[in-house]
This record gives C-alpha cells, structure tokens and sequence, in this order.
C-alpha cells in the first residue's frame, strides 16, 4: 500500500484550483470551476446551527449539517477528478486543499495509506483553526462533545465520492471541546448515526413542513394522510366535504385546497352558515336586487358572484334552509342561479368546499338536510382527525404556536412544567386545536421568569383535579417526578455520607446530566429544571459545560 507523505501534499501547487476562482463585482456573482458560489461570513453557519439545535435538538442538527458538508464534499470530489485525473493521489489530497481554500480548516495529514487501485484506504487528519470550532468558543465557550459536524461530513462525502466506497471519518478530539487539536480519523461504511440516506430526510423532517400546504402542523400518520387526500383534492375541481370536530381546522385545509389548485390566483371566501340570519341566507350566497326585501337598498353580488373563478368554502353546511339548500344543488349541478327578487339566470365557475362538524348522513336520516345534496357533497369526503387522535402532533403545535405568539405578543416565553406537558399530552381536547391555541396564547401573555405550571393556566378548576387525581402516580413514575420530600431525602443522604460536599461539581453534575437528559437542547433543558434559557446558560457557562 503506497504511502503519502506530509512533504508530498505539501510541494502540491493549489493555484490550479484557486485559477478557477473569479469575481463578477458588476454582476454580484462569484465563480468557482463554473459553478456560482458565495461568500458568507463563518458566524453565520453557526448561528444556523444553533437554531437547529434549539428548534430540532442535537442529533437532528447534527445530520443536517454533517449532510450539508457531505454533499459539498461530493461536488469537490468530482471537481478534484476532474482537474487532476492524471494522478489521483495528487487528485484525493485536493480534499484538504480545497477544505483551506475555502476558509474552513487548515489540514495536516498525519497518516495517509492509500492504494487508489484497491480501494484501499486509511486516513487520520489533523484540523488546524477549524471554523466550527473557532466559531462555538467564540459564540458558546466549550462543548461537551465534538462540533465540526459540517467538516466531518465534507470529509466523508469527498473520499467516498473519490474511492467509489463508503467511507465515513469520526471526529475523535475537537478545540471545542477542550482538546489540543481538532482530528480525524477514517472508518469504512456508512456512518449510521447520521442518516445519510435522504429517506431520513423525507421521515423525519419533511412531515413537519407539510403545514406548508395547508397552514396547519403535523407530523402524525393520520395528518399525513388527511394531506395527502386533499392534495390529490386540489388537483381538480372535485367538491370536497370536510368532516370533523369543532376546532380541528377545517378552514386552514380548505384555505389549502385553494391554494394548491389552479384556482389559487382567485378568491377564496370563506362562509359561516350558522352565523346568517335563515331570512337572509340566499342573499348572502346568491345576492339581491333592489327592493327583494326590507333594506335591499341597491342590486348586491352574493359570495358565490364574488368568488367567480376561485372557492367558496361552505362551513357549518347543515344549517342552510331548505330553500337554501335547493339553491346550492343547482348550482353545484348546473353552475346556475338567481339573485334574491330577480328573474335573470346568471352562470358562476366556482369550486366549493363544505364541512360539518356532524354527521350529514345521520341529517339525512332525521330529515333534516336534503339527500340529493348530500350525495353531491360527499363526492370526495374527507374525515379531519381530532386532537385527541394525533397526540403526536401536540408538543409539535405546542412549540409552533408559542413561537408564533412571542413573535405576535414580542414577548420571550420561559416554559412549561413537565405536569404542563403530561397534561397535554394527556387531556381529551374537546376544543381541538382551537382550544389548545387559546391556551398557549394566554401562557405567552401570562409568562414570567420561571417555567409555568398547571395552576397558572387559567383551566378550570375540575379539570386540573381530574388530571392530577387520574394520571399522579402513572405521571411520577412515567416521567420520573422528583418531589420535594425525594429531594430532602436525597440531600440527608448526601450530607451523611460525606465529610464535604463539593457544591460547584453538585450544581455542574446536574447541569451536565439535564443537557444529555435533552440532547443538547437548552430550551428543553432549562423546563426541565425549572429555570429560564439564560438563567441556565450562564450557570453553564460559568462551569463550562458549554
């Protein structure tokens, strides 16, 4: 197996790949081998990483960096090939080269056995002013554990493009975490722990962006499925009935209809029916001519005029009259209909979305709503699940809408309970997500400096005594609740069994532990202990943890 020396990678002129490198000032474009490039400054994608940190928590950060730079070290491979094709060794050390090029590390190689015609390959690199590292000591201080995921990930994406193999490198010292150097070393395969297939990307981040279409959050099974219907939905102009609890959000999905179909340009109009007096219904929908009735004092569009082109969605569908209802199937039918005290048939291209938080068959069944319609309606029918029966989705919800009413509200929430988050997660939600939203609004409102607990939630009275009297002893021993009385007994305990107590390891001991309890995540950290974000970051920086 040849060896590559240090003086070898050394004597290697990088000025063919720095040739490649040009500014267009008057165009704002930079150029690297022909593909645009930027320029950003190295605070930047730390900031971005810390973000991911506290939105997704550690490991979920970490793959989407390490899969940021592994991608880029593919593209750097493929160059390296092809510039330096007549020598490959002096083509893989353009790894390193281009890692110092653009600004990332300095690179010494350590060892370097490579036989490029067997695939053969061992590598221990040493990284010198790594930008990952210089970036969290000047941001966070030290870290528990190596952060040059972005560069560990570029490493590996560049010998495994050049060697045609999985190969994978493990950061084994890091500045950052109190280490001399930053250094790693080579392993063959995939590393699993980052997820490298982009199936993981399509699991575990992109169902918390299926929102994106309907302006509603989940990751659950039966959320995914109900997008996935109404997606297919919105392909046509198919009639699409929404059934389901009050509060579930049958609005935003029928708003998402609309904007996923053809129509999104044109109106969407939205109707109550149980907010409009039964008199005037029709006009409402279909409009009036001067003088139809009291008060019709000048000829008026109806919703179903106005929304020429576009969607009308129908909410609360069954407490249309009858007449209003005759109305509807004509028009549904035929496209046609007149306005209240006029004789003149007028035409409308309109897509309609109904809902009912009842069942339209058992109205039918009692008489109440007209069959001919209902069949028309449920042409595409469409179940929307309650809160209660995605309870994956609720800490999901919990964490966009406190984020959404600290933005509204400008205020800066400090947490729940974990009581808070049993409750949550185990309350039926008669009010759906509406009632889940009118909680966290006011929890933003009523936040102060410490984590909020059940009694602060402004809940009825009977309804906190039910949960506490239900799921006590399940939660204390699910959850692993320590109470006061544990605590006593756990500090005795301590001063009995040692002469003296070292209260700076006590406090960064459990620190440490509450940061690993959470993977890093210091949002959930900090609830967990009771205590504000910056409350906790300045005992962790005062004893270094990070």
């Amino acid at each position: 197996m040849e060896k590559y020396s240090m003086k070898n990678y050394m004597d290697i002129s990088v000025n063919d790949f720095i040739s490649k490198i040009s500014f267009d000032s008057e165009d704002g474009k930079i150029w690297f081998d022909g593909d645009r490039s930027l320029l950003f400054n190295a605070n930047s994608l730390y900031t971005l990483k810390q973000f991911l940190i506290d939105e997704y928590g550690l490991d979920v950060a970490k793959k989407i960096i390490y899969r940021w730079g592994y991608e880029i070290g593919i593209e750097d491979a493929v160059r390296a090939l092809k510039l330096r094709a007549d020598d490959l060794l002096s083509a893989f050390v353009a790894g390193p080269q281009l890692a110092k090029i653009r600004g990332m590390v300095n690179v010494d190689i350590e060892t370097l056995d490579f036989n490029p015609h067997q695939n053969k390959f061992k590598g221990i690199f040493k990284w010198n002013d790594s930008y990952e590292a210089y970036a969290q000591i000047k941001n966070r201080s030290y870290a528990p554990y190596c952060c040059c995921w972005w560069l560990t990930g570029y490493s590996s994406g560049y010998t495994s493009k050049f060697l045609n193999t999985p190969y994978h490198y493990i950061e084994t010292h890091c500045v950052a975490k109190g280490d001399e150097c930053c250094r790693i070393e080579s392993h063959e395969g995939q590393d699993s722990h980052y997820g490298l297939k982009s199936e993981y990307f399509i699991e575990t981040i992109k169902p918390l962006f299926l929102n994106s279409y309907f302006d509603a959050i989940g990751k659950s099974k039966t959320f995914a499925r109900v997008c996935q219907l109404l997606l297919k939905a919105a392909e046509s102009d198919i009639t699409v009935l929404l059934q389901g609890s009050t509060g579930v959000g049958k609005e935003a999905f029928a708003r998402g209809i609309h904007q996923n179909s053809a129509r999104k340009d044109k109106e969407f109009i939205a109707i109550n029916c149980a907010c409009l007096p039964e008199q005037l219904i029709e006009a409402e929908l279909f409009g009036s001519n001067k003088g139809a009735f009291t008060g019709a004092t000048e000829n008026r569009m109806g919703k179903f005029e106005r929304a020429d082109g576009g969607t009308i969605f129908l909410d609360e569908i069954i407490e249309l009259s009858p007449k209003a209802q005759a109305s509807l199937l004509r028009v549904l039918q035929t496209g046609e209909f007149e306005r209240v005290g006029d004789t003149k048939t007028r035409k409308t291209n309109v897509r309609v979305v109904v809902a009912c938080n009842e069942s339209l068959k058992k109205a039918v069944e009692e008489g109440r709503f007209r069959s001919d319609l209902y069949y028309r309606l449920a042409t595409y029918p469409v179940l929307i699940p309650s809160l209660k029966e995605r309870r994956e989705d609720i800490n999901l919800l919990v964490e966009y809408y406190i984020h959404f009413f600290e933005k509204q509200y400008d205020k800066t929430f400090n947490g729940f309970s974990d009581r808070v988050y049993a409750f949550f997660n185990s309350y039926d939600w008669p009010g759906n997500i509406r009632e889940l939203r009118n909680i966290l609004e006011r929890s933003v409102l009523l936040s102060n400096d410490t984590a909020l607990d059940l009694e602060d939630l402004m809940l009825e009275e009977q309804i906190i005594q039910d949960f506490l009297s239900q799921n006590k002893q399940k939660f204390n021993e699910i959850q692993g609740i320590v109470t006061k009385s544990d605590l006593n007994q756990l500090i005795e305990h301590l001063m009995q069994s040692s002469e003296q107590v070292d209260m700076e390891y006590v406090e960064a001991t459990i620190l440490q532990t509450a940061l690993n309890k959470y993977r890093g995540n210091v949002s959930k950290a900090a609830r967990y202990l009771n205590m504000t974000r910056s409350a906790l970051e300045y005992r962790l920086k005062k004893h270094e943890v990070i």
